[in-house]
């Protein structure tokens, strides 16, 4: 992989971003992080080693190409991002081809929590995310009473084991997120179940 990644977070004890680092060492990419720079700084450090992917949030990618604009540069054409992973909050479809739009990038969305680690991402064919049903069971169960399961192409609240988990196990761990189980099988071939939808918190 030839990919260089800029994290443009200080990451601290926020261990999504660190999951994000390891992971992307681990497949051959060079990894940069951000550091405390200021957003300013970071895109200018982003030109410098001309990064070709990046991870964050939604609004931060929002918010860097805004500020990569009031200082005369335009992403799309001026920075050598091909690839936006997005994660920490819920990314709706405008933004996400927004973001595209804006970056002139292929952006992705990832899904995961600190207590249980990333249990869904999406694939190329963006139409929601698959669960990482290697690692993890997804239960989708009712809104009301949070013990049906609910049937695919429903919306019910996703909990989540976590099968590989050894030092710190989640066992039907609720993550109060409001999920629709898709009733389609994904035209990548995975066969995975597919989330098409996070709609936020109960």
């Amino acid at each position: 992989n030839t990919d260089r990644v800029y994290i443009p977070f200080n990451y601290g004890v926020y261990i999504a971003f660190w999951l994000g680092h390891y992971a992307a060492e681990k497949i051959g990419c060079e990894v940069v992080p951000g550091g405390g720079a200021d957003t300013r700084a970071r895109i200018s450090k982003m030109i410098d080693v001309r990064a070709t992917a990046v991870m964050n949030t939604p609004t931060y990618g929002l918010h860097m190409a805004e500020a990569a604009r009031e200082m005369g540069i335009d992403p799309a054409r001026d920075l050598h991002v091909e690839k936006m992973l997005c994660a920490g909050e819920p990314m709706p479809e405008p933004t996400r081809l927004e973001l595209e739009r804006q970056w002139g990038a292929d952006v992705l969305d990832h899904v995961g929590a600190a207590e249980v680690g990333g249990w869904g991402y999406m694939c190329t064919e963006k139409r929601g995310l698959h669960v990482l049903e290697s690692c993890y069971l997804l239960e989708v169960v009712d809104l009301e009473t949070l013990s049906r399961p609910v049937s695919p192409g429903g919306r019910g609240v996703a909990v989540v084991t976590a099968l590989g988990r050894r030092s710190f196990p989640c066992i039907r761990y609720n993550l109060k997120d409001v999920v629709t189980l898709s009733d389609r099988e994904c035209n990548c071939g995975r066969t995975f179940k597919l989330v098409e939808s996070i709609s936020g918190r109960t």
